[in-house]
């Protein structure tokens, strides 16, 4: 029998065509295999300095404060067989830490603002004692001074765009960041906020609107989470207004930065560290509702000094003022810049 060249043609196109799904079919049986074979493979899958996870991926380094033993911790996928023994070795700038589980408290002492590195090390060995190493992973660092601290480290708009520079609109998301030793757990504790003039000690703690059938105002106040360790007992915290999830949809209620019309007026942002149960009282003590019709009410705000916050917080502890420009009411650049102070501790 005689094929035509049409009859050639269609017959290699469909060969070629059944030839590339057998390919695909079997490198995507090859691909899940070896996916198969990782997850029960003895390595190491993530590294956690401090209680912060870190990825192979990392890309910012993880800070952590000079001379301060911190824990590093791995999760690792287990040896599966019989008569395997894990052990783990820590690789520092000041050498090796053996260890029997994926646990040691290491101290790093580099330069301040100085970058170094911790390697973990898996091992396994065998039941007749020869070791493999199962894998490794680095996790990069970076050397800050050791002492507590408490700082506003960004500034949002409500829509949640960050703001790079310290010209802001009328309404920002403050988010605060710590390293404490606080007494009991983070939900004892919270974060409320005072906006004023630079030049000016008559401070206006911020206020939302209260919950439905709550009165009319309520404090604008933090709940604290911690979200890291440090060493020797302090803790890192963070602080934003309304606490809501990352990725919840809810969006958090920002603080006034002065009035309508503040433009190009320079104002400092304070955050302060209260007990939860003592911001109720916080505002009795500051604010005066009261009622001008059946319809109406009127709220009356008492201005704090500098002293009188600190007397309120929790061993004082106030953060450095974050010193910001209103922006005009376009929106447009200015030539004005005030730079912060650097975050001091109490």
């Amino acid at each position: 029998m005689k094929y035509d060249i049409k009859q050639r043609i269609g017959f290699l196109f469909v060969l070629a065509v059944l030839l590339a799904c057998a390919y695909l079919a079997l490198h995507y049986l090859w691909r899940q295999g070896k996916v198969t074979r990782v997850l029960y493979e003895p390595s190491i899958t993530l590294v956690r300095v401090g209680g912060i996870p870190v990825s192979p991926e990392q890309v910012n380094p993880v800070e952590v404060m000079k001379g301060v033993p911190l824990e590093v911790t791995c999760d690792v996928v287990p040896p599966t067989e019989e008569g395997e023994k894990a052990s783990y070795a820590f690789h520092t700038a000041s050498g090796k830490t053996p260890a029997d589980r994926c646990r040691s408290d290491l101290v790093f002492n580099g330069p301040l603002d100085g970058e170094e590195t911790v390697e973990v090390e898996y091992l396994i060995t065998g039941p007749e004692g020869q070791t493999r190493q199962a894998g490794t992973m680095t996790a990069k660092l970076k050397i800050v001074a050791s002492r507590q601290f408490m700082r506003i480290r960004a500034l949002e708009e409500p829509s949640g765009t960050p703001i790079s520079n310290l010209l802001v609109p009328q309404e920002v998301v403050p988010y605060v960041d710590a390293a404490l030793a606080l007494k009991g757990t983070a939900a004892d504790y919270a974060v409320v906020f005072f906006v004023g003039r630079v030049g000016d000690d008559e401070l206006m703690l911020q206020l939302r609107p209260a919950a439905e059938g709550a009165g009319a105002v309520e404090v604008n106040w933090a709940p604290v989470k911690e979200f890291r360790q440090w060493g020797q007992g302090v803790g890192g915290y963070v602080a934003w207004p309304g606490g809501a999830e990352p990725g919840s949809g809810k969006k958090s209620p920002p603080i006034s930065v002065g009035r309508e019309g503040a433009q190009r007026e320079a104002f400092e942002i304070y955050a302060a560290l209260v007990r939860s149960d003592d911001v109720g009282t916080l505002l009795t003590r500051v604010v005066d509702i009261g009622r001008s019709t059946d319809s109406e009410v009127s709220v009356s705000v008492k201005p704090l000094s500098l002293e009188e916050i600190k007397a309120e917080a929790v061993d004082g502890w106030v953060s450095p003022p974050l010193r910001v420009v209103r922006r005009s009411a376009s929106g447009a650049p200015e030539a004005v810049r005030v730079e912060p102070p650097a975050p001091a501790a109490n």
